[in-house]
């Protein structure tokens, strides 16, 4: 019975430490990697208009740069948003990289992680959501 419970828990260990390292992984060089996609914000979100099941896998796991004026910052948590009618785009900064956000064209890379649709029956506009955005100088 002893070990049993040595080898469950050994396994847990090991799940977890693999979560943790994949975790890290992704949070890892989004600072030094190019991106997949340059878009302003009108462009990405057009691309969820037009077809956001075809968006969302086409950019699922992607790293995104945007260029343009954001709408509104957020200090927590940290976050850029850059809004449509239809759409807003919330940006999750990382906050090891942390820097005052200037409120003028950003050129910001993230990694795109998926989207909510509109909901018409409670007038919400959609959602389009990347996490560890870094903001990289113009």
């Amino acid at each position: 019975m002893k070990r049993i419970g040595i080898v469950i828990g050994g396994i847990i260990v090991i799940a977890l430490l693999i979560a943790i390292y994949l975790f890290t992984k992704k949070t890892q060089g989004i600072q030094n990697k190019s991106p997949d996609f340059t878009l302003t914000p009108q462009q990405f979100i057009q691309a969820f208009l037009k077809n956001p099941k075809q968006a969302d896998n086409l950019y699922q796991n992607k790293v995104i740069q945007l260029q343009g004026v954001p709408h509104k910052t957020m200090e927590k948590p940290l976050k850029i948003v850059y809004q449509a009618p239809e759409y807003s785009i919330d940006i999750l900064l990382d906050t090891t990289l942390y820097q005052k956000v200037p409120e003028q064209i950003l050129s910001v890379k993230a990694l795109y992680i998926g989207y909510e649709a509109p909901d018409s029956l409670l007038e919400l506009p959609g959602v389009i959501r990347l996490q560890y955005g870094v903001i990289n100088p113009q």
